[in-house]
């Protein structure tokens, strides 16, 4: 007998069809997505909700203010919930990455990394950087007043 490409020494199947993983459920790529996108898309939201809502009572006009006025008291609790929230979503988003990167590394017996463990690992350095990044200005914002941000 000769060595055959395709069924390898003494006419042995190979198995290449046993390397090719079994597609992932649809839920297993919805967690991949939030673990990869959940952190930047956090600080997104952080940073155009505090535009938003901070703008308009801080300058009214040519001037900016010192402070909030009377009417627009409301606007800095508001701010430091959606700044919790989006600190939260960051935080999950790495945990979910955590998760999959475990998961991803368990299931692979021979040590090798897949594209799971790369994309987990992805997804908690940037879980794990935009929740710094908001936990960072949800500090400025608790010590600088909220006009002067």
């Amino acid at each position: 007998m000769t060595d055959d490409p395709i069924q390898g020494p003494a006419g042995a199947r190979r198995g290449l069809e046993d390397d090719v993983p079994p597609p992932q459920p649809r839920r297993w790529r919805w967690g991949l997505a939030f673990a990869l996108t959940g952190g930047p898309l956090a600080w997104f939201v952080q940073l155009n909700t505090n535009y938003g809502l901070l703008s308009q009572p801080c300058y009214p006009g040519p001037e900016r203010n010192i402070a909030l006025p009377d009417h627009a008291q409301w606007v800095w609790p508001l701010t430091v919930i959606l700044y919790i929230l989006c600190l939260l979503v960051a935080l999950a988003s790495a945990f979910a990455a955590w998760r999959i990167y475990r998961t991803a590394r368990s299931g692979d017996p021979d040590g090798r990394d897949s594209r799971d463990c790369f994309l987990g690992y992805s997804g908690l350095m940037l879980g794990i950087g935009f929740a710094t990044i908001i936990l960072a200005s949800l500090l400025a914002l608790l010590m600088v007043p909220p006009c002067a941000l």
